[in-house]
C-alpha cells in the first residue's frame, strides 16, 4: 500500500518568514502553487525522496488558517505516497480509520484523500496517489 513518505506539511503565518530556516538546513525552494479552493498556498522544499511542505493561509477562512488560530505554526500533516488511494482509504475505512472527506485532486492534481486525526492518534494524515517524487 505505502510507496513512500510523500512529504510533511508545516503550517505557517507566512512562508517567506519561515522559509530561511529550511534554506539554512539545505533545501532549495521548488514549486510553489496556490489553492484557493483550500484556501492555501504552498511551497514545496524537495528533501531526497520526500519534500517539506510550507502552508500559508490565503484569506480569512479555510484549514490551515482555522488549524494556525487554534494551534499556531507547527506540523499540519504527514503525507503518505501510495499506490491506490481509493483501496487504500476502503481498506483502512473497513479497519476503523475513516477518511474525512471525498478523494480528491491535491496539489500535484493527483488523488489525495485525508484520515480523521481522532482516529490516527492525533495526526492528520494525508494519502496521495502516484509515483514516488525525486
Amino acid at each position: 500500500m505505502i510507496l513512500s513518505v510523500d512529504h510533511v506539511a508545516v503550517a505557517v503565518r507566512r512562508i517567506e518568514e519561515r522559509v530561511g530556516f529550511w534554506e539554512t538546513l539545505g533545501l532549495a525552494r521548488g514549486r510553489e502553487v496556490q489553492l484557493p479552493g483550500e484556501g492555501a498556498r504552498i511551497l514545496f522544499l524537495p528533501a531526497g525522496n520526500s519534500r517539506v511542505e510550507l502552508l500559508e493561509p490565503m484569506g480569512p477562512g479555510g484549514p490551515v488558517k482555522k488549524f494556525l488560530e487554534r494551534r499556531g505554526e507547527g506540523i499540519h500533516h504527514l503525507c503518505l505516497r501510495v499506490d491506490s488511494v481509493e483501496r487504500t482509504v476502503l481498506a483502512l475505512e473497513k479497519a476503523g480509520f475513516p477518511a474525512v472527506g471525498p478523494i480528491r485532486k491535491g496539489a500535484d492534481r493527483t488523488a489525495v484523500a485525508f484520515l480523521d486525526p481522532h482516529h490516527t492518534g492525533g495526526v492528520l494524515v494525508e494519502l496521495a496517489e502516484g509515483k514516488e517524487h525525486g
